[in-house]
């Protein structure tokens, strides 16, 4: 699982739209050296303590939400219980920054 999945891979999924030549040009080169970095350096998911409260943080750019569930450890460190991220739809692209992060929560 990696944080702002949506944001750092939105190069390449544009390219995937029908009816898209696919050129792979140097942004999508940048998206590609950037997964394959996220993915090296991931953190390792918690499991749900459903004893201790959780929090959610959500985040919104032009294009794209994310979310990132967390909860403290017995040492009061955070740690992520899950991920959460989308590209935004030409619809959704039209709502407010604020309706942005409601969305992705």
């Amino acid at each position: 699982f990696v944080s702002n999945f949506a944001e750092i891979t939105l190069p390449i999924t544009r390219m995937l739209k029908k009816d898209q030549v696919i050129r792979w040009e140097e942004a999508a080169i940048q998206a590609f050296e950037g997964i394959k970095d996220a993915l090296k350096h991931a953190p390792v998911l918690a499991a749900p303590n459903y004893k201790r409260p959780f929090q959610i943080f959500s985040f919104a750019s032009e294009y794209t939400i994310a979310s990132v569930l967390l909860q403290k450890d017995e040492n009061g460190d955070e740690r992520p219980i899950s991920f959460f991220s989308k590209a935004l739809q030409v619809a959704e692209l039209k709502y407010t920054i604020m309706e942005k992060q409601a969305f992705a929560l």
